[in-house]
């Protein structure tokens, strides 16, 4: 009988663990759903941009890699569900502030198929400071 019920235990942990994973993607095959965030201008011009998807995984693109956009490392899941969430409850994708300066920095939901940007950098022209706090969390998903 003990035998019988560590058998099922062990089965069933099994299935909650292959249940609970989270799917995961490719760079040519991204699910609608996504934050951009990132930086550019200055001398060269240079952009960096960042992505994030629900499931935690992260990519990234800069002018050297051209178009290509290669994974790094992510983040969990449920982070990244809380990101989510906060970029929801801003409405990142109905809000219009494009004021890049020389030196900017942007962020950017996935809308009807287009990425919608926020971007920011001029000194007279201060983006809402809690766009700025979802910069700075997403921006310190990638420093960790």
């Amino acid at each position: 009988m003990k035998t019988i019920i560590l058998a099922l235990t062990l089965l069933a942990t099994i299935f909650i663990v292959f249940a609970c994973k989270q799917p995961r993607y490719a760079a040519e095959n991204l699910p609608e759903k996504r934050i951009y965030w990132g930086n550019g201008g200055g001398y060269t011009g240079r952009e960096t941009n960042y992505l994030l998807l629900e499931n935690g995984q992260m990519f990234m693109q800069t002018h050297e890699t051209g178009d290509s956009v290669a994974e790094i490392a992510g983040t969990k899941p449920k982070l990244a569900g809380q990101i989510f969430k906060t970029a929801e409850s801003l409405r990142l994708g109905e809000v219009d502030f494009q004021h890049p300066g020389n030196i900017y920095s942007f962020v950017g939901v996935m809308k009807n198929n287009a990425v919608h940007r926020i971007t920011w950098g001029e000194r007279n022209m201060p983006v809402d400071p809690n766009i700025q706090d979802l910069y700075r969390q997403l921006s310190d998903l990638v420093k960790k």
